[in-house]
């Protein structure tokens, strides 16, 4: 799949007319992510947190209103999960992930004034994971009331099931924005599409996640190459 998408994504922007003034914006801002569970387990709770995300953004214009975008930056996510069975069996778990994020697609611009438009795009997205932490409580026992015990250390990236999750992981988005001269602000729904933990056993279903993200940026407008 990764290998397919890559082609898909330098077909499309070999459909960009490289003489076109190409924009480019540093962007930042703040996302909220879930995890989608499927089907989810009773015993398992699930929480989201806010992170945030910087980098830089390219659109391409095409032709009339429409363009191609791409960028590439630097994405944090927050999640946790609490796992509670019978007596004291209980587990607390937050990740801090650390992505490196490529946004790909195609929009549409339409102007609403001498320097205000909105845009409205689709398109996907490939994330690599570079690091990040995951912090931990746990408790085990019966009779007894267990002493919990704490974890801070390095997420584990791979495909074994002593992993905490997968290093890739890709999906689809959609999102609108609103530029003003060189300033713009936008929010985008980005739906994971690949399972962001190893599989670690063949019958659990607590094996399929896959991310849910809402973001709001902010864009300012670097730069406008000439024709």
């Amino acid at each position: 799949m990764r290998k397919s998408g890559i082609i898909f994504f330098i077909a499309l922007f070999s459909l960009a007319d490289v003489k076109a003034q190409t924009q480019v914006f540093i962007v930042g801002g703040i996302n909220s992510t879930d995890i989608k569970m499927r089907p989810e387990l009773v015993s398992t709770n699930l929480s989201q947190g806010n992170a945030w995300q910087i980098g830089a953004s390219l659109q391409f214009p095409i032709e009339g209103k429409t363009f191609l975008y791409t960028g590439l930056f630097y994405q944090t996510h927050q999640t946790g999960k609490s796992y509670s069975e019978c007596c004291f069996i209980h587990s607390e778990e937050t990740y801090h992930p650390q992505f490196i994020n490529l946004p790909f697609g195609a929009g549409l611009k339409l102007p609403l004034g001498k320097k205000l438009s909105i845009q409205f795009s689709g398109g996907g997205y490939f994330n690599f994971a570079i690091g990040g932490k995951l912090d931990g409580v746990y408790l085990m026992g019966d009779i007894i009331v267990p002493k919990p015990v704490y974890v801070n250390r390095n997420i584990s990236y791979g495909g074994s099931n002593v992993d905490d999750m997968l290093a890739w992981n890709w999906g689809l988005q959609a999102g609108t924005a609103i530029h003003w001269s060189k300033f713009g602000f936008q929010f985008r729904y980005s739906h994971g599409m690949s399972k962001i933990v190893p599989r670690k056993d063949a019958y659990a279903s607590s094996d399929d996640q896959k991310y849910r993200t809402l973001q709001f940026d902010l864009m300012y407008r670097l730069f406008t190459s000439k024709k």
